[in-house]
């Protein structure tokens, strides 16, 4: 039997070279920011009773040099909703596993573990009365109602309460709906020593710019429940909190139930969320839009209300290409403000829920498509570019394009309407390359009497002939790649 040289080379190896990483590294630097703080605990006492609990949401700030602080709104067995500013000095070493010594608001010591390359932490200590754990996550940029929106599975543990005496542990979980409008149903099931009962509880939440949420729901019996919650991840799809009631507290962690629904408006070219400034096209996805018909705009301007339904930009409805029961194709209004923005779909005297979208001010290029990742291309003589009807070296050709951003106009554009001939991106550098090969950029900018639709007018590069990929980049954000075919 022969044996493979590639083996022999592995055999040269030093054991544990091939899986082999680097070590993690850290410094005080690697946990600045802001971050989403949850911490729970229980009474230190010498003896097994149980007489204090710990539940609180907040954030924790590192300076980046030493300094820590940390706000948070603290539930106990005694008293609910008090809030409290703790601050003191950190360590992390190289090792990630430092020190956190709270001085002001308290006296409290903490073994400090970050992780993620220090966008995640861990914490665990005591003060004077309780053995405390928490862990700590980065904040989305900001948060507005609509950031929590559809359906979060959550579980957690906690103690059943008599009045303020601590009488056992239990556990809670469920779903929280919300409306992404301020209103929120739960479902969910206290198990008290292997005793279950649930429950549906209806009520009305907040959310703060920096992310914190708080509701207060009601149960069939007429008793309040509180919820906080801090919310983590870029696209508001997990939490960390608490829930106090007359006779349970418990700290929870939950998540949003499958796709997280602002992540199903989309650029229409891409697919990519986030990736829709305005003046460009965007598809939404959902359920239930139309009574299962479909239907699309035949003449400009656009309409705003297809099928009995519209689709609102912060309050502003948008011009509609397509309307079916689970997609909707549009422009993103040409005034609607970068940053967050709240969507709403209604049908009828029907509302879906209101989710939040982020809406970037700059390019995001994403060519259009067709067949398998087939670039739209208009060949010299106008042919669609395709493997037989290829692209000449030396040739101009145009390719269409979503998310071009901002152009050259002097007066406010108009939504819905066919844009005026050209109006140039404003984004820059504009770079289009074929193969690898950079192109001459004849125009790039909106297409003329068409809506929300860019185009780039090039030269085909020396490249050799072949299936070859396009990129378009505007202002160093890439498309990207879609195959044209060129010949020679």
């Amino acid at each position: 039997m022969k044996i493979c040289p590639i083996f022999l080379t592995m055999l040269a190896l030093p054991f544990g070279a091939l899986a082999q990483t680097a070590a993690p590294s850290c410094t005080p630097a690697t946990a600045m920011g802001t971050h989403g703080l949850t911490l729970s605990g229980r009474d230190v006492s010498a003896s097994v009773n149980l007489t204090k609990t710990f539940q609180s949401i907040g954030s924790a700030t590192f300076d980046g040099v030493g300094a820590v602080t940390l706000n948070f709104t603290l539930n106990t067995n005694v008293a609910q909703g008090v809030t409290q500013t703790w601050s003191g000095t950190y360590t992390l070493p190289s090792s990630c596993v430092g020190t956190v010594t709270i001085t002001s608001g308290d006296s409290a010591t903490f073994t400090f573990i970050a992780y993620s390359g220090g966008t995640d932490f861990s914490l665990t200590g005591q003060d004077g009365t309780y053995a405390l754990t928490g862990t700590g996550s980065l904040l989305p940029a900001a948060c507005i109602t609509s950031s929590l929106s559809g359906a979060y599975a959550f579980n957690g543990t906690g103690f059943s309460l008599s009045g303020t005496s601590v009488t056992g542990v239990n556990t809670l979980s469920g779903l929280l709906q919300f409306d992404g409008r301020g209103g929120v149903t739960a479902n969910w099931s206290v198990a008290t020593n292997g005793i279950a009962a649930a429950d549906t509880l209806t009520g009305k939440y907040s959310i703060t710019s920096q992310c914190q949420a708080t509701s207060s729901v009601t149960d069939p019996s007429g008793a309040s429940w509180n919820i906080g919650m801090v919310m983590t991840g870029a696209s508001f799809a997990d939490f960390a909190g608490f829930v106090a009631g007359p006779s349970s507290s418990f700290t929870i962690n939950g998540h949003s139930t499958f796709t997280y629904p602002g992540l199903s408006f989309t650029s229409a070219a891409s697919g990519a969320a986030a990736a829709t400034p305005p003046g460009s096209i965007f598809a939404l996805y959902g359920a239930g839009f139309t009574s299962g018909s479909s239907t699309q705009a035949n003449t400009l301007p656009l309409p705003t209300a297809l099928l009995s339904t519209s689709v609102s930009i912060n309050s502003e409805n948008a011009p509609l290409f397509y309307m079916g029961a689970g997609q909707v194709n549009a422009q993103m209004p040409w005034d609607a403000k970068p940053g967050l923005a709240a969507v709403t779909v209604t049908s009828g005297t029907t509302m879906s829920n209101t989710v939040a979208i982020t809406v970037p001010a700059a390019a995001t290029p994403a060519v259009f498509l067709y067949g398998s990742n087939r670039a739209i291309v208009q060949n010299a003589d106008l042919s669609l570019n395709s493997a037989s009807a290829p692209s000449k070296v030396g040739e101009n050709v145009v390719a269409y394009f979503d998310g071009g951003g901002p152009v050259s106009n002097s007066t406010p554009l108009v939504s819905g309407v066919g844009s005026p001939a050209g109006l140039l991106v404003t984004g820059t550098p504009v770079v289009v390359t074929v193969g690898g090969a950079t192109a001459k950029v004849l125009y790039i900018g909106l297409t003329a009497t068409a809506v929300g639709l860019y185009q780039v007018n090039f030269t085909v590069p020396q490249v050799a002939a072949g299936d070859r990929n396009l990129v378009v980049s505007i202002g160093g954000v890439a498309s990207a790649a879609a195959l044209m075919t060129v010949s020679n």
